[in-house]
Protein backbone atom coordinates (compact mmCIF):
# COMPACT_ATOMS: atom_id res chain seq x y z
CA UNK A 1 0.00 0.00 0.00
CA UNK A 2 1.68 3.44 -0.95
CA UNK A 3 1.57 6.27 1.19
CA UNK A 4 -1.39 8.04 -0.59
CA UNK A 5 -3.54 5.30 -0.23
CA UNK A 6 -2.33 4.81 3.75
CA UNK A 7 -3.37 8.49 4.49
CA UNK A 8 -6.71 8.19 2.23
CA UNK A 9 -7.42 4.86 4.66
CA UNK A 10 -6.50 6.97 7.81
CA UNK A 11 -8.49 9.91 6.92
CA UNK A 12 -11.64 7.30 6.21
CA UNK A 13 -11.28 6.05 9.39
CA UNK A 14 -11.43 9.87 11.10
CA UNK A 15 -14.55 11.08 8.94
CA UNK A 16 -15.91 7.73 10.34
CA UNK A 17 -15.07 8.00 13.89
CA UNK A 18 -16.08 12.22 14.28
CA UNK A 19 -19.98 11.40 14.51
CA UNK A 20 -19.50 8.56 17.50
CA UNK A 21 -21.89 10.09 20.46
CA UNK A 22 -19.18 9.63 23.50
CA UNK A 23 -20.53 7.35 26.50
CA UNK A 24 -22.01 9.84 28.64
CA UNK A 25 -19.62 10.49 32.12
CA UNK A 26 -20.82 8.76 35.83
CA UNK A 27 -21.95 11.75 38.07
CA UNK A 28 -21.49 11.32 40.98
CA UNK A 29 -24.05 12.74 43.75
CA UNK A 30 -22.28 14.55 46.49
CA UNK A 31 -22.10 12.93 49.78
CA UNK A 32 -25.04 13.19 52.27
CA UNK A 33 -24.18 13.95 56.17
CA UNK A 34 -24.44 10.35 56.90
CA UNK A 35 -21.88 9.50 54.44
CA UNK A 36 -19.31 11.82 55.88
CA UNK A 37 -16.31 9.31 57.38
CA UNK A 38 -15.65 9.66 61.09
CA UNK A 39 -12.31 11.32 61.75
CA UNK A 40 -10.64 11.81 65.46
CA UNK A 41 -9.62 15.48 64.07
CA UNK A 42 -12.49 16.65 62.67
CA UNK A 43 -15.67 18.16 64.40
CA UNK A 44 -18.65 17.64 63.26
CA UNK A 45 -22.17 20.01 63.32
CA UNK A 46 -24.84 18.02 64.36
CA UNK A 47 -23.06 16.59 67.50
CA UNK A 48 -20.48 19.26 68.63
CA UNK A 49 -21.03 22.78 66.98
CA UNK A 50 -25.30 22.61 66.80
CA UNK A 51 -25.79 21.92 70.08
CA UNK A 52 -23.53 25.51 71.24
CA UNK A 53 -26.12 27.24 68.95
CA UNK A 54 -29.15 25.93 69.89
CA UNK A 55 -28.67 26.30 73.78
CA UNK A 56 -27.00 29.18 73.87
CA UNK A 57 -28.04 31.40 70.71
CA UNK A 58 -31.42 29.86 69.87
CA UNK A 59 -33.47 30.58 73.03
CA UNK A 60 -36.52 32.33 73.46
CA UNK A 61 -36.15 36.27 73.53
CA UNK A 62 -32.92 35.58 71.46
CA UNK A 63 -32.27 33.54 67.98
CA UNK A 64 -34.97 31.54 68.08
CA UNK A 65 -37.80 31.22 65.56
CA UNK A 66 -40.33 33.14 67.77
CA UNK A 67 -38.27 36.51 67.93
CA UNK A 68 -34.97 35.81 65.35
CA UNK A 69 -33.66 38.91 66.95
CA UNK A 70 -31.92 40.84 63.62
CA UNK A 71 -33.58 39.09 61.32
CA UNK A 72 -31.21 35.75 62.89
CA UNK A 73 -32.39 31.86 63.66
CA UNK A 74 -29.59 29.83 65.19
CA UNK A 75 -32.00 26.50 65.36
CA UNK A 76 -30.58 24.51 62.37
CA UNK A 77 -27.38 24.32 59.85
CA UNK A 78 -29.96 26.16 56.82
CA UNK A 79 -30.47 28.90 59.13
CA UNK A 80 -27.31 29.57 60.70
CA UNK A 81 -25.58 29.16 57.02
CA UNK A 82 -28.39 31.66 55.63
CA UNK A 83 -27.43 34.29 58.46
CA UNK A 84 -24.13 35.30 56.20
CA UNK A 85 -22.36 35.60 59.53
CA UNK A 86 -20.01 32.57 58.63
CA UNK A 87 -17.46 31.80 55.58
CA UNK A 88 -16.36 27.96 55.31
CA UNK A 89 -12.50 28.28 55.87
CA UNK A 90 -12.09 31.87 57.01
CA UNK A 91 -12.65 32.92 60.31
CA UNK A 92 -12.09 36.83 59.76
CA UNK A 93 -15.09 36.97 57.73
CA UNK A 94 -18.06 37.04 59.24
CA UNK A 95 -19.41 38.24 62.30
CA UNK A 96 -19.80 35.21 64.46
CA UNK A 97 -16.32 34.39 65.23
CA UNK A 98 -16.47 38.35 66.61
CA UNK A 99 -19.31 38.67 68.42
CA UNK A 100 -18.67 35.40 70.46
CA UNK A 101 -14.59 36.70 71.05
CA UNK A 102 -15.60 40.13 72.52
CA UNK A 103 -15.28 41.49 75.66
CA UNK A 104 -17.32 44.46 75.10
CA UNK A 105 -20.70 43.76 77.30
CA UNK A 106 -22.55 45.77 74.70
CA UNK A 107 -21.09 43.37 71.38
CA UNK A 108 -20.71 40.23 72.90
CA UNK A 109 -22.95 36.74 72.20
CA UNK A 110 -25.08 35.70 74.05
CA UNK A 111 -25.02 38.98 75.65
CA UNK A 112 -25.69 39.27 79.39
CA UNK A 113 -26.25 38.27 82.25
CA UNK A 114 -26.19 35.31 79.77
CA UNK A 115 -23.19 33.50 80.08
CA UNK A 116 -20.48 33.85 77.00
CA UNK A 117 -19.34 30.72 75.34
CA UNK A 118 -16.32 29.08 77.04
CA UNK A 119 -13.14 28.63 75.41
CA UNK A 120 -13.69 25.53 74.58
CA UNK A 121 -17.39 26.15 72.74
CA UNK A 122 -15.05 28.76 70.84
CA UNK A 123 -12.64 26.40 70.17
CA UNK A 124 -14.97 24.10 68.83
CA UNK A 125 -16.87 26.85 66.11
CA UNK A 126 -13.22 27.98 65.10
CA UNK A 127 -12.17 24.32 64.07
CA UNK A 128 -15.40 23.70 62.39
CA UNK A 129 -15.22 26.86 60.40
CA UNK A 130 -11.85 26.08 59.37
CA UNK A 131 -12.37 22.47 58.24
CA UNK A 132 -15.10 24.39 56.12
CA UNK A 133 -18.38 24.62 58.10
CA UNK A 134 -19.88 21.57 56.74
CA UNK A 135 -22.91 19.59 57.41
CA UNK A 136 -21.58 16.79 58.78
CA UNK A 137 -22.08 14.17 61.70
CA UNK A 138 -20.70 11.24 63.57
CA UNK A 139 -23.40 9.88 66.08
CA UNK A 140 -21.35 7.08 67.00
CA UNK A 141 -18.58 8.71 68.04
CA UNK A 142 -20.37 10.65 70.64
CA UNK A 143 -22.36 8.00 71.97
CA UNK A 144 -21.39 5.31 74.01
CA UNK A 145 -23.49 2.72 76.28
CA UNK A 146 -20.57 0.37 77.27
CA UNK A 147 -18.81 3.06 79.02
CA UNK A 148 -21.17 5.88 80.57
CA UNK A 149 -19.51 8.23 83.20
CA UNK A 150 -19.96 11.70 84.45
CA UNK A 151 -17.25 13.31 82.95
CA UNK A 152 -17.00 11.76 79.55
CA UNK A 153 -20.28 11.51 78.67
CA UNK A 154 -23.35 13.03 80.76
CA UNK A 155 -21.61 16.16 81.92
CA UNK A 156 -20.45 17.19 78.34
CA UNK A 157 -23.96 16.56 77.01
CA UNK A 158 -25.69 18.55 79.39
CA UNK A 159 -23.50 21.15 79.17
CA UNK A 160 -23.55 21.53 75.40
CA UNK A 161 -27.24 20.97 75.27
CA UNK A 162 -28.65 22.69 78.05
CA UNK A 163 -26.53 24.70 80.16
CA UNK A 164 -27.13 27.93 78.20
CA UNK A 165 -30.79 28.33 78.67
CA UNK A 166 -30.13 27.15 82.06
CA UNK A 167 -26.94 28.78 83.67
CA UNK A 168 -25.62 29.84 86.25
CA UNK A 169 -26.23 33.50 86.17
CA UNK A 170 -30.07 34.23 84.83
CA UNK A 171 -31.53 29.87 84.70
CA UNK A 172 -34.89 29.32 83.13
CA UNK A 173 -37.27 28.88 84.90
CA UNK A 174 -34.96 29.10 88.15
CA UNK A 175 -32.87 26.10 86.90
CA UNK A 176 -28.72 26.24 86.77
CA UNK A 177 -27.79 22.89 85.06
CA UNK A 178 -23.84 23.74 85.28
CA UNK A 179 -22.79 21.43 88.37
CA UNK A 180 -22.45 18.25 89.52
CA UNK A 181 -25.24 18.81 92.28
CA UNK A 182 -27.68 19.94 90.63
CA UNK A 183 -27.59 17.98 87.50
CA UNK A 184 -27.93 14.81 89.46
CA UNK A 185 -30.63 16.33 91.89
CA UNK A 186 -33.18 16.12 88.85
CA UNK A 187 -31.41 13.48 87.40
CA UNK A 188 -32.68 11.19 90.54
CA UNK A 189 -35.82 12.75 90.65
CA UNK A 190 -37.11 11.97 87.32
CA UNK A 191 -37.39 15.29 86.52
CA UNK A 192 -34.23 14.61 83.83
CA UNK A 193 -35.85 12.09 82.31
CA UNK A 194 -39.23 13.63 81.72
CA UNK A 195 -38.54 16.67 80.61
CA UNK A 196 -35.91 14.82 77.65
CA UNK A 197 -39.03 12.45 76.42
CA UNK A 198 -41.53 14.93 77.30
CA UNK A 199 -43.65 12.97 79.36
CA UNK A 200 -45.71 12.85 82.88
CA UNK A 201 -46.66 16.84 82.17
CA UNK A 202 -43.03 18.32 81.45
CA UNK A 203 -42.42 20.29 78.17
CA UNK A 204 -39.74 18.37 76.00
CA UNK A 205 -36.39 19.60 76.21
CA UNK A 206 -34.25 21.15 74.79
CA UNK A 207 -36.75 23.97 74.36
CA UNK A 208 -35.90 24.71 70.57
CA UNK A 209 -36.67 21.29 69.33
CA UNK A 210 -33.10 19.75 68.94
CA UNK A 211 -34.03 16.91 70.87
CA UNK A 212 -31.15 14.68 71.54
CA UNK A 213 -31.40 11.22 69.99
CA UNK A 214 -32.45 7.90 71.69
CA UNK A 215 -28.78 7.01 71.85
CA UNK A 216 -28.05 10.00 74.35
CA UNK A 217 -31.00 9.34 76.35
CA UNK A 218 -30.16 5.92 76.86
CA UNK A 219 -26.86 7.26 77.92
CA UNK A 220 -28.45 9.60 80.59
CA UNK A 221 -30.79 6.64 81.63
CA UNK A 222 -28.18 4.10 81.96
CA UNK A 223 -26.01 6.28 84.29
CA UNK A 224 -29.41 7.19 86.59
CA UNK A 225 -30.10 3.44 86.76
CA UNK A 226 -26.42 3.24 88.07
CA UNK A 227 -26.86 6.16 91.18
CA UNK A 228 -25.98 8.87 88.50
CA UNK A 229 -22.13 8.65 90.45
CA UNK A 230 -19.68 11.62 89.66
CA UNK A 231 -17.29 9.53 87.99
Amino acid sequence: MNKFVTLCFVFSLMIACKHEIPEPLLVIDPPTVSEFQCSDDSIYFNEQVLPIFASSCAVPGCHDQLNAQEGFVFDSYENIMASGEITPGDLDDGDIVEVINEDDPDKIMPPPPNNSLSQEQIDIIEAWILQGAVNNSCPDAFCDTLDVSYSTRIEPLILSNCSGCHDSVDPTAGLSLTSYDQISEIALSGSLQSSLLGMNGFTLMPFNGNELSDCQIRMIELWIDNGAPND
